[in-house]
């Protein structure tokens, strides 16, 4: 079973034009033998954040930016919860 959605919102200015947005994404697996009895379970979740934008400078000159941050956390039947977090 997977859940996932996302929502942004857009500025366009005369000199700049900014895109942020917020995805989330939630995972539980049950995998199961032949008599129904579950053999494995996980549950992941996943948020990331995006800004993107554009600065027109001078003329033609036009400054491209942006980030993303994204946060995961993970689980099985064999493993402790692990966490990790992506920024760029």
């Amino acid at each position: 079973r997977q859940y996932s959605g996302a929502a942004g919102l857009a500025y366009y200015g005369t000199d700049l034009t900014l895109r942020a947005s917020y995805g989330v994404s939630d995972t539980e697996r049950t995998n199961r033998d032949g008599t129904g009895a579950a053999t494995f379970t996980s549950d992941g979740h996943t948020d990331s954040v995006r800004l993107r934008g554009e600065y027109r400078a001078i003329g033609g000159l036009t400054l491209a930016f942006g980030g993303e941050h994204q946060w995961s956390s993970y689980e099985t039947d064999f493993d402790n919860r692990e966490d990790v977090t992506i920024t760029g």
